[in-house]
């Protein structure tokens, strides 16, 4: 049979080695042995690793796309077929209530938007040295997430990435952030203490509001910018530095103080 070449993306199964490859590319040529042969300006490619993972590749790297694992404590690997693993894709693990946790590789660089949202049997997340980027509600509806270790790597968070993390109880700002950003912390009931790093000049709309039991915050620099609401339905009462600037007896409706 002559090879036939199709205009369309498509999707592929084969049986190899006793485990199903997924291949999606266009345009490709298949030959009457079925064997494939991409064309030279292939697109990022799906496959399944260990009928775990999907992901797809790109400049030589590997994103998670997906996970079809059966859960439980999932390390994410640091290469896969020799390339390495650089980003935990968008919606990658979105609502796999069956983790309880998570190690990744130290070669993650960035988590994408609603990576984790709503994994509700996560209890606990160390992100490794070298991630620089957590967007949007990556964590979020986490409703078990009791500790997170961040790197001081990490320069950013999105925007209600903890929102409705109720069981997060320990958490250290990464001391080169600058931005708190919209609802990082909103209803994140269980939280009590936290420290805000020196760098961060900026907290924007409702970063802690609904946080019930958060009864102290630590800044360890100048006042920040403040948006609307961030302490709202929060007891927390404000501590700074002496010598920082920008205090009063209030800051954002809540009593700050230097605590002498």
């Amino acid at each position: 049979m002559k090879a036939q070449l199709l205009n369309k993306r498509f999707l592929i199964g084969m049986a190899w080695g006793g485990a199903a490859v997924f291949l999606l590319a266009t345009p490709t040529a298949v030959t009457a042995k079925g064997r494939i042969h991409a064309t030279v300006h292939e697109p990022p490619q799906v496959r399944t690793v260990n009928q775990d993972y999907t992901y797809t590749t790109n400049n030589r790297t590997i994103t998670i796309t997906g996970y079809t694992g059966l859960g439980g404590a999932v390390i994410i690997p640091g290469t896969i077929n020799s390339l390495p693993v650089t980003r935990i894709g968008d919606n990658a693990f979105f609502s796999c209530n069956k983790l309880a946790n998570v190690t990744l590789s130290n070669g993650v660089t960035s988590i994408g938007n609603n990576a984790f949202r709503s994994c509700t049997g996560l209890t606990s997340m160390v992100i490794p040295p070298g991630v620089t980027r957590i967007e949007d509600l990556a964590f979020a509806c986490c409703s078990s997430l009791a500790t997170v270790t961040l790197p001081d790597s990490v320069t950013h968070i999105g925007d209600s990435t903890f929102s409705y993390c109720t069981s997060l109880t320990n958490l250290m700002i990464p001391k080169n952030l600058t931005i708190i950003r919209c609802g990082l912390f909103q209803y994140c009931i269980h939280l009590t203490h936290i420290t805000i790093p020196g760098t961060v000049t900026t907290l924007q709309s409702d970063a802690f509001l609904g946080c019930k039991n958060l009864k102290e915050v630590h800044f360890n620099g100048n006042a920040p910018q403040l948006g609307s609401h961030v302490f709202d339905g929060s007891p927390a009462t404000l501590y700074y530095r002496p010598g920082t600037s920008g205090w009063g007896a209030k800051f954002g409706d809540r009593p700050a103080t230097t605590g002498e």
